[in-house]
């Protein structure tokens, strides 16, 4: 509480050019990890979460101002969600994404890759499948996946990781048996 018993104003975080900078070039990795470094809304994308961000600074959301750095790498997650659901739902945009999204991989890899990544998803327990099926391919909210799952929104990140790690284990096997059938 400031003086005249008025709530502290969390915004502006007095942040220099060049700290600004390096939180976008930071944002601009995480969204060429995320969507493959030719992906044609990538400005935009970094823009948004800045937006968000400062938005959500003004509206006193953010309980750390000073270390803004977790807080907008989930506004970015949250929007990379948005706009692969938002590719989900237009088909021409997604064609567009996927010519640039995987450079140098012919399509017969592609499809090798993909009947790898299907065959692990089938060797995975039915829910881990379903979990991360819905969070990373559907971009369901986690609050929906938890309702849909019975899972307390604290444990999903635990399940989900579980869950990668057990997908993670399936994959290099098969990679594995591939590799000696190919020698």
């Amino acid at each position: 509480m400031g003086s005249g018993g008025q709530e502290r104003q969390h915004f502006p975080v007095n942040l220099s050019e060049s700290e600004l900078q390096d939180l976008r070039r930071k944002l601009r990795a995480k969204v060429r990890h995320h969507l493959g470094g030719a992906c044609p809304d990538m400005d935009d994308i970094v823009q948004e979460s800045m937006a968000r961000w400062i938005r959500a600074q003004k509206q006193g959301k953010v309980e750390h101002p000073e270390n803004p750095g977790a807080f907008l790498s989930g506004v970015c997650n949250r929007v990379i969600f948005e706009y692969h659901r938002r590719i989900q739902r237009h088909p021409e945009a997604s064609e567009t994404l996927d010519q640039h999204s995987t450079p140098g991989i012919s399509q017969a890899e592609d499809l090798e890759l993909r009947d790898a990544v299907a065959a692990t998803m089938s060797q995975l327990l039915e829910r881990d499948c379903r979990i991360l099926t819905d969070l990373f391919l559907r971009c369901k909210p986690p609050e929906e996946v938890c309702a849909e799952n019975g899972i307390p929104e604290s444990h999903l990140r635990v399940v989900v990781f579980r869950a990668k790690a057990r997908f993670r284990e399936i994959y290099m096997q098969q990679v594995k048996q591939r590799a000696r059938r190919r020698h």
